[in-house]
């Protein structure tokens, strides 16, 4: 069983940051775009950098362009992996991951996002509310992230 996660970060110098410190850089491709690595703990992972994901068009009745082709601003990245990797939790995709674009395929479990001190209270309460999880509005941010984990 693999994991995927979906991740998103400010830019592709960002990812690159993070990636560097996870993967052994002597077997680092040339060709970057989908890439097979070893993690330093030695597992094996697949990571597909997929970049500025486009904005889906509008056309009009015939068909025809109503726009110009525009780009999402975030780094896009999908990594396919045989275990969980922690230092990625904070760059996963908070809205709507099942329609994020990805090109992996075959049987895979989705990382979805963890409540973290980055979220907002609404968005917390939001995802305990998804989860079934009571939780009552006189809560603090900290002890509703207590419910999470």
């Amino acid at each position: 069983m693999n994991y995927l996660y979906r991740l998103s970060f400010d830019s592709q110098q960002d990812w690159h940051t993070l990636r560097d410190t996870l993967i052994n850089l002597e077997e680092l491709p040339k060709q970057r775009k989908v890439m097979t690595v070893q993690l330093l703990t030695g597992e094996t992972i697949t990571i597909n950098e997929v970049g500025n994901v486009p904005i889906p068009l509008e056309y009009d009745e015939d068909g025809k362009p109503l726009t110009e082709q525009l780009y999402h601003d975030d780094f896009a990245v999908d990594v396919s992996t045989p275990v969980l990797i922690p230092e990625l939790n904070g760059h996963i995709l908070k809205d709507h991951p099942d329609q994020f674009y990805n090109s992996f395929t075959g049987l895979r479990v989705i990382v979805e996002p963890q409540p973290d001190e980055s979220w907002l209270k609404a968005e917390i309460q939001a995802w305990l509310d998804e989860k079934g999880i009571e939780w009552t509005t006189s809560m603090t941010k900290a002890e509703l992230l207590g419910l999470c984990h």
